[in-house]
């Protein structure tokens, strides 16, 4: 063998043995694999009854204990929200005097995921559609939620028959009527 063939050769084998050590060491190394957070939901509730914002609502992610209330400007951030599809549940003493819930469509959320919804009280009109058949929403365009308890045990009052009335009264610069 030629000297210049036998130092290619030393060369080949020191590159060899070079990468050997190398992969051997990789090999060792250990891999840390990467986690992510969990979810993230911010947003904003708005009062679609009054305008404006809706300040006090409890924000709550079904399956969970994960619960947020909206600061005066209506905003909100909940963290934690485990992966997986959840719904998002909308409080607020004007919705339990309305007997209405609010919820969100099913979303999907994975860990790392950072999503911002705009959730509201249905505008009087939407509530109307709602709740009232098409026969009932030609009679007139208002309507009137409420429930009947018993005043001893506070349960429903089954078969319980309401009566209501009222005035209208117009308003004028110098008259009422």
């Amino acid at each position: 063998m030629s000297s210049g063939r036998a130092n290619a050769s030393i060369r080949l084998l020191a590159v060899a043995v070079g990468l050997g050590i190398a992969a051997a060491g990789a090999s060792a190394q250990r891999i840390t694999p990467v986690t992510r957070s969990p979810a993230i939901l911010t947003g904003v509730a708005i009062d679609s009854l009054d305008g404006g914002y809706l300040a006090g609502a409890s924000i709550s992610i079904s399956g969970t204990q994960l619960i947020a209330k909206t600061d005066s400007d209506g905003l909100f951030r909940i963290e934690g929200i485990p992966a997986g599809t959840h719904v998002v549940e909308i409080r607020h003493p004007l919705l339990d005097s309305l007997a209405v819930v609010i919820t969100t469509s099913p979303k999907a959320f994975s860990n790392g995921d950072s999503a911002f919804v705009i959730v509201g009280i249905p505008s009087p009109a939407t509530l109307v559609r709602q709740t009232c058949s098409a026969e009932d929403q030609a009679r007139g365009e208002a309507f009137i939620v409420g429930s009947v308890t018993d005043a001893d045990t506070d349960k429903p009052s089954i078969g319980a028959f309401v009566t209501i009335a009222w005035v209208d009264y117009d308003i004028g610069p110098k008259s009422i009527k």
